[in-house]
């Protein structure tokens, strides 16, 4: 059986997907425990350590979720109307993330008078994260907390989510996703050229507690490349362990790293196509994006206020439970109301893009 066969059994909407959402943010949240409670030293150390291919494995996954899913909206909008729904979903609930830090977290938790915290340069640089262009510092935050001053480390993924949305646009734009082998193989022939550049200049990324930026876009196009290619891609428990065995090798030798994001992708589609019951997990799939921004600032605030609770223990229930709430609220009267308008957000955008898809030949 394919994959496209087994997706239609459960009406192309399995639930495994939504519990991958759930279960990959809070995996996240739970591996930020160890800098928020103890600092960089001891991350660095379970980072090397045999547990490094689980760890490794959450980022690269979530791309790869993504761009499986992102590929469907692709097939079924033109560009624009995609690159619109894109921006919808991602920067709404961004930028009342980065201004709820700047102007309501900040002044709480900062040690500084709040005239010179307004002032700091930091905290206008802060507010570039409202457009992508991450900052991860404010004024007088976070001073004492062992995992740094960091506010939300988590947004170093956000530029290379939006590189992956760009990138997937102009591959549509010249036809190579109406191609899905020639797409699959340029994704091939790209991995095997950055592994024969790092040998050969003894260039790779440096070390530090996390997936280099780059392995994450090619997993998130790897991931809409099984999508072009699902009639095509066996659904097999073999090659599903072959692809988490390939992981687990991989991933100990960071020089190979960049081999990693077709069986990542591969593992985590096969994951997401299974279906099983739903329940509670399923219902708090709508929440993930929001744990994806929130958990990191909880965590720290936590870390902050709570200075004797700083335990792993400790801290991730408290965080989980902290961030679905404010994920909820995102979800609830943010993301979803700007999501139930999007259809006039895209009316306008394919109005006021038709003359140029006409002179390209570009579909509506």
């Amino acid at each position: 059986m394919n994959l496209e066969q087994h997706l239609r059994a459960s009406n192309n909407r399995p639930t495994g997907f939504d519990y991958l959402r759930v279960v990959l943010s809070i995996a996240i949240i739970g591996w930020h425990t160890v800098l928020v409670c103890y600092g960089k030293e001891l991350e660095n150390q379970l980072w090397a350590s045999p547990i490094r291919p689980l760890i490794f494995f959450l980022v690269p996954s979530f791309f790869a979720l993504s761009g499986f899913l992102v590929a469907g909206s692709l097939v079924r909008n033109d560009l624009p109307t995609f690159l619109t729904l894109r921006g919808i979903r991602i920067y709404p609930a961004l930028a009342i993330e980065a201004v709820l830090s700047a102007f309501l977290l900040g002044p709480i938790v900062t040690a500084l008078p709040l005239n010179e915290y307004f002032q700091d340069s930091e905290f206008r640089s802060y507010l570039l994260n409202v457009i992508g262009y991450v900052h991860y510092h404010l004024p007088g935050v976070f001073l004492d907390n062992p995992g740094g001053r960091s506010v939300n480390e988590q947004l170093w993924t956000i530029p290379y989510e939006l590189e992956c949305y760009v990138t997937l646009a102009i591959l549509a734009l010249v036809g190579l996703t109406r191609h899905p082998k020639k797409f699959l193989g340029l994704l091939c022939a790209v991995t095997l050229f950055i592994l024969a550049y790092q040998i050969y200049y003894s260039k790779f990324p440096p070390a530090s507690a996390r997936p280099p930026g780059r392995m994450t876009v090619l997993a998130f196009l790897f991931g809409a490349a099984i999508y072009f290619l699902k009639d095509k891609i066996p659904h097999s428990k073999f090659a599903f362990a072959a692809a988490i065995g390939a992981c687990v090798l991989i991933f100990q030798f960071p020089e190979a790293n960049y081999l990693a994001p077709f069986p990542v992708a591969y593992a985590t589609i096969y994951m997401g196509s299974l279906n099983p019951p739903k329940g509670l997990v399923t219902r708090l799939a709508d929440y993930s994006y929001g744990l994806y921004l929130y958990g990191f600032p909880v965590q720290q605030t936590l870390a902050h206020l709570l200075p004797q609770a700083r335990e792993w223990y400790i801290n991730l229930p408290l965080s989980v439970m902290c961030a679905l709430i404010l994920s909820a609220i995102s979800w609830h009267f943010v993301e979803k109301p700007i999501m139930d308008r999007r259809s006039k957000a895209t009316k306008f955008v394919q109005n006021a893009c038709a003359p140029f898809k006409a002179r390209l030949g570009m579909r509506s």
